[in-house]
């Protein structure tokens, strides 16, 4: 891809008194990648270019509502009975054989074909008897009410046949002007109870804001292709110094699943803004692009014309909206039609001090945001990355736990993080004053708040989502805001924790918080900068990026694409290519965090998806407990080697056990190495005894009749008590006694599986019981 550059304006307060006031930026164009990317078969193919998805189980951007509401991404009309209907129009549709108002939210594919989800409107008679009153009963017959689409009772998904016709509604927003039938207020729940608030408290319907522009004639029957466009940009020291810091600017494709996403070369850069400059002016051409592809291009994709259409789906705000604890949350949202009246009453200030007073007030900047010269949201469609609040909040709990603890309750507490119970008498007392609670009391409060702390973040983390989660989050983020706030004080103005306010809608809006997690692209973002030493130092964003196009060519080559200037692909860079294939896959070479000593080659895998499995750290026959000489063993050896259907018999009775295996998964778009030691807990699905919790006591290989080795795992099972823990409220599981269930697997189990995170309760004597705190994948 072609290097592109400009001169930008470097600000003196960022820079030495020494630097030029402006600077050659350098950066690719958002043409050149899409571009790459729509003609590199191995990512078109994987690509999803369609409806909205309604499912049990949410993983990917178009399973989101965003995806499927605004017309730049999702099903942007459908036709009925030759009339066409566009999401955001009102309609009148057949519910229990009666005819009722509703609005189209968006269309939907449900049950392999084309629906409508449509969100319930209400008429004065099916209001809670609390809000009748003269006012509401006065206009009647004109107003009506919409109902929260995230209520049960707020939304239902509905066949086309089901649709009567289309009627004229308007939404009064901040307009004396009342003509026909209007819509005011919004019927919601807050802490249980059914309140109204009004209108402009609400998110507009993508519709309302993004428009999809008509075609021109010689486009009309060319296939369309919608790109959503995910954008990250963050900054680093290069040399530890506020001189030189140089940001990064990073796109993805959310048209990719998670899995192809998440891969290290499926993070495009777009650039990196030079030290001293600018993000606006580096963002500028970028902007410029997006403005003509949102109205579509042309493009030739796999040797096909496309109109192709691109918008912005998704930029990641570092900074929470606010810091009010209020518990009404629709009523401390901020709302793009809002803050724009906030940023025209800034504008309009005559003179900068002015300015200033106002956009401190509202807490904004002087200006609006360069990003809103496109389609956007720009409150709904910032989310705040999982990664960072959630371990800033649950950072924050461990400094005033620590706090709190004597100096001989610090040292137990680092050791063994879950004795609380040595508080100092000054912090006893305080917490006492604060919460209410007898002097005994506390220590468990604050050991169910890092309980209800860890749940919180299991689910904020959970892949996939289902709409039960949805509630679950809400329920759980409601719970961990109470318990912070009554214990710690400190947590009351927290931006962290009013932050979380906002995940269970940000959740629904892009299907998953993990959607819009900042995880890989921050190593990606390392990367580079642990590139700088290695540059001249002179022109490091320049550097950077070439680094960057020359991976880019590579893997151009590697993807079986070839060199336009030759006919055909080369032979030489294929061989290679077969050679180095996890190199240019994966763009990174990871030193093994395993000993590489004593290292076991030449193990057939009895899997497809797990290959390259490597058993290291050979344990000596004396210090091996497993008995293997036990008709129970042989027993068990011999299911195991019948589960991936290998009938003969076992003459070899000699086994070689080890401390670790680590394998490579092919999880079907990606391929991710994997390590797994002894004791370790995880959970595993099997046809006989379905979904359980295991610990792993062995792993060894065996010695088939064929003369192949094939890796094993010895397990121990966990049995659930259908008992709660007293103090964390978490499962409590047992390790069985019994010997009815098959103890011995192949280490292919494994395939995607999850490992889990446990605590060990040490009081309870000789049994071992073992309660679930996280879960996260291997």
């Amino acid at each position: 891809m072609p290097i592109r550059t400009r001169s930008v304006d470097i600000s003196q307060k960022k820079t030495s008194s020494t630097s030029k006031k402006r600077k050659p930026c350098y950066y690719l164009s958002i043409f050149d990648i899409i571009w790459n990317v729509l003609n590199n078969p191995s990512l078109y193919n994987t690509m999803y270019f369609g409806p909205g998805f309604e499912v049990e189980e949410k993983k990917e951007y178009w399973h989101g509502d965003l995806w499927a509401e605004s017309p730049l991404f999702g099903q942007d009309k459908i036709i009925i009975d030759r009339e066409c209907y566009y999401p955001g129009e009102f309609i009148i549709y057949k519910e229990d054989n009666e005819q009722r108002f509703g609005r189209i939210r968006s269309i939907i594919s449900f049950n392999n074909e084309l629906q409508i989800k449509i969100q319930r409107i209400y008429v004065y008679n099916e209001l809670p008897t609390k809000f009748y009153s003269k006012v509401h009963s006065a206009t009647q017959e004109i107003q009506l009410w919409l109902i929260d689409q995230y209520l049960e009772e707020g939304s239902i998904i509905v066949k086309t046949n089901k649709i009567v016709k289309k009627i004229n509604i308007s939404i009064i927003r901040n307009s004396s002007i009342i003509t026909g039938l209007h819509i005011k207020e919004i019927l919601y729940k807050s802490n249980g109870h059914w309140k109204l608030r009004n209108v402009d408290l609400d998110y507009m319907h993508p519709s309302e804001y993004s428009t999809l522009s008509a075609p021109l004639s010689q486009y009309n029957n060319l296939e369309v292709l919608k790109l959503f466009i995910d954008i990250y940009y963050d900054d680093f020291g290069t040399y530890r110094n506020a001189y030189h810091s140089l940001g990064g600017v990073y796109i993805q494709i959310g048209n990719m699943p998670f899995d192809v996403r998440k891969s290290l070369r499926n993070h495009f850069v777009l650039g990196f803004v030079p030290f001293g400059g600018n993000f606006d002016d580096f963002i500028n051409p970028f902007v410029s692009d997006m403005k003509q592809l949102e109205r579509g291009v042309l493009i030739n994709v796999q040797g096909c014309d496309h109109r192709v259409i691109a918008s912005l789906g998704c930029t990641i705000a570092d900074l929470p909206q606010g810091n009010n604890l209020n518990l009404d949350i629709a009523k401390i949202s901020r709302y793009h039609h809002i803050t724009n009246t906030y940023f025209e009453n800034i504008i309009a200030a005559q003179t900068i001090t002015q300015q200033n007073d106002i956009a401190k007030k509202y807490g904004l900047q002087n200006y609006f945001p360069i990003l809103d010269k496109l389609q956007r949201e720009r409150h709904l469609q910032s989310s705040q990355d999982i990664y960072h609040l959630m371990a800033g909040k649950t950072s924050k709990l461990l400094k005033l736990t620590v706090a709190i603890l004597s100096p001989d309750g610090e040292q137990k507490f680092l050791k063994v993080w879950k004795s609380f119970d040595i508080l100092t008498n000054v912090e006893l007392t305080k917490l006492q004053e604060r919460t209410g609670l007898q002097r005994n009391q506390v220590t468990n409060a604050i050991i169910r708040c890092w309980s209800i702390v860890a749940k919180c973040n299991q689910i904020v983390f959970k892949f996939p989502l289902s709409n039960s989660d949805y509630k679950d989050l809400e329920k759980s983020l409601k719970e961990e805001r109470q318990v912070l706030t009554m214990l710690f004080s400190d947590f009351v103005g927290l931006p962290n924790l009013h932050a979380c306010y906002h995940l269970p809608r940000h959740a629904r809006t892009f299907g998953t918080l993990t959607n819009t997690e900042v995880g890989t692209k921050e190593m990606v973002h390392r990367i580079f900068k642990n590139m700088v030493p290695h540059t001249n130092r002179k022109n490091i964003n320049f550097d950077l990026l070439k680094c960057y196009t020359t991976l880019q060519s590579i893997r151009h080559l590697a993807d079986g694409r070839f060199d336009p200037r030759y006919s055909r692909p080369s032979i030489d860079f294929i061989i290679m290519f077969q050679n180095s294939k996890y190199l240019f896959k994966d763009w990174f070479i990871t030193k093994d965090l395993l000993d590489m000593d004593n290292e076991e080659s030449e193990i057939c895998s009895q899997s497809n998806n797990i290959q390259n499995i490597k058993l290291r750290k050979p344990i000596p026959s004396y210090k091996q407990m497993i008995k293997t000489d036990t008709a129970l063993f042989y027993s068990d050896m011999a299911l195991a080697y019948q589960d991936f259907g290998y009938n003969a018999s076992l003459v070899n009775q000699s086994y070689n056990f080890y401390e670790c295996a680590s394998y490579i998964q092919n999880n079907g778009y990606s391929e991710v190495k994997c390590h797994l030691h002894k004791n370790n807990v995880v959970q595993i699905r099997t046809n006989n005894y379905g979904e359980g919790y295991v610990m792993i006591k062995a792993i060894f290989k065996h010695k088939s009749s064929n003369g192949r080795y094939y890796p094993f795992i010895y397990i121990d099972w966990f049995e659930n008590t259908s008992r709660k823990h007293t103090k964390v409220n978490c499962p409590i599981f047992i390790l069985r006694q019994d010997t009815s269930r098959c103890k011995i697997f192949p280490l292919t189990i494994m395939d995607g599986v999850q490992k889990t995170h446990f605590v060990h309760d040490c009081n309870t004597g000789v049994k071992i019981i073992i309660t679930i705190w996280n879960t996260i994948n291997i």
